[in-house]
């Protein structure tokens, strides 16, 4: 790492004894990556508990099977669907509603600024790992656009799911058999929607295609599709989508999420940066008992990495997922909550099982596959453009924690391949030294 100008953080620590048996730098504070990912985690472990569960529901009075006010709320799940929001609907149906009159959004259980920290410095990347964050949200505020050949000369088949919120623009041709596809996508905000325009074209006999964008502006997104479920119900809706409706009380469907131990195998082992961000503004709620921000749910983390002994003088937490050139912690801060965070009676289970299993599933499940490793490596991946990190624990035979360590490498922009295998190797020489 020297030799090619990169920085290295580095630790190795026995659970049980707190021994520390190899380290490089281990209080040099670095971009951890994803690796921000692992005291989000504990944090709202410690601080939600693992049992925790999100509510969103459909609220409004019904007076002859009219609802004049239909108002769509959440606290933050970051699971909410649009298979979910057509189980709601269907409880309306079911209850023989025929009409509505206005939609409204209740966004006001987080507060306005959707963008997360750090994110505004790539505004033009429409990736979803890039989605905004909002209290109401549906299939993590993003959305896949199906592209499938017609006709040779005919316009290809073009669908949105979900439906209600992209307006489609433009064509794409179907060409004649062999000549391939060329895509071209253009997005950009339509009044409180979004207009994708499509050009290029697709050979008669290739394979149908699918990309996934996020949105721009999520604050009535769950709306307009929640908008256009209820018409292919059946039922009518007279107004438009707006946000509000913090003062309707009446309850007519509801949906739970699933525990907040399960939600964070997203971000765990997948590594899902809107799922650590919308519970960073959760924990934030949580703890601050008004709208959730996520500077209040950076101040939470960083409050619980102190009571977790994690915190030195030079960790900097700015958002939940690690995204882009915004946190700062050390190795030794890494290891420390690790090692804390597994050691908790009520939530060490939980935090331990959100990582990824090394040669099984996640990030990991294509590294740490030799048969001492196997399944006993437990760890959080991180990869940026010059950030590289790897950061975990391996079980002994009893299932318990033996090792924590963490690894992260920060200036070397070329060679990820390279540089996982660095790491890979150190941590395998290190377990087995153990």
């Amino acid at each position: 790492v020297d030799r090619e100008k990169g920085e290295l953080s580095a630790r190795f620590v026995e659970v049980e004894t707190g021994r520390v048996i190899a380290e490089k730098n281990p209080a040099l504070p670095l971009n951890p990556a994803s690796n921000a990912k692992v005291v989000t985690a504990a944090a709202v472990l410690a601080r939600l508990g693992a049992d925790h569960r999100f509510k969103s529901g459909l609220y409004g009075e019904v007076t002859g099977g009219v609802v004049a006010r239909l108002v769509l709320r959440s606290n933050g799940d970051p699971s909410l669907s649009s298979r979910d929001l057509e189980k709601l609907v269907k409880v309306l149906s079911d209850a023989s509603i025929k009409r509505v009159g206005e939609i409204q959004v209740d966004q006001s259980a987080f507060d306005p600024r959707f963008v997360p920290p750090a994110f505004e410095q790539q505004p033009g990347e429409w990736a979803p790992f890039r989605a905004p964050v909002s209290a109401v949200s549906v299939d993590r505020n993003a959305f896949v656009v199906r592209v499938a050949p017609g006709r040779s000369g005919e316009p290809a088949r073009v669908s949105v799911d979900p439906a209600g919120f992209v307006d489609i623009e433009g064509k794409i041709v179907t060409e004649q058999k062999g000549k391939g596809k060329s895509l071209r996508v253009e997005m950009r905000p339509k009044g409180s929607a979004l207009a994708i325009r499509l050009s290029g074209h697709i050979a008669a006999d290739a394979k149908a295609t699918a990309f996934a964008k996020r949105v721009d502006d999520p604050r009535l997104y769950a709306g307009y599709v929640l908008r256009a479920m209820l018409k292919r119900r059946g039922v009518a809706v007279d107004g438009g989508v707006s946000e509000g409706g913090n003062g309707e009380t009446h309850l007519l469907a509801e949906k739970s999420s699933e525990p907040v131990s399960v939600l964070l195998r997203e971000v765990g082992k997948h590594s899902d940066n809107f799922t650590a961000e919308t519970l960073l503004k959760a924990l934030g709620a949580a703890t601050s008992r008004r709208p959730g921000s996520s500077a209040d749910g950076a101040a939470a983390v960083s409050e619980w990495m102190k009571s977790a002994g994690a915190l030195d003088s030079s960790t900097r937490i700015v958002n939940g997922s690690g995204l882009f050139d915004a946190n700062r912690i050390s190795a030794a801060s890494l290891v420390a909550a690790q090692i804390a965070a597994s050691k908790e009676p009520k939530t060490g289970s939980a935090f331990v099982d959100q990582l990824a299993v090394g040669g099984v599933d996640g990030t990991l499940r294509n590294r740490f596959r030799s048969k001492s490793l196997r399944r006993k490596l437990r760890g959080k991946t991180g990869t940026l453009a010059r950030a590289h990190s790897l950061s975990g624990v391996v079980l002994g035979d009893d299932g318990r924690p033996r090792l924590a360590f963490a690894l992260i490498i920060n200036g070397i922009g070329t060679k990820a391949d390279e540089q996982r295998r660095r790491i890979d190797r150190v941590v395998e020489k290190a377990a087995a030294e153990r």
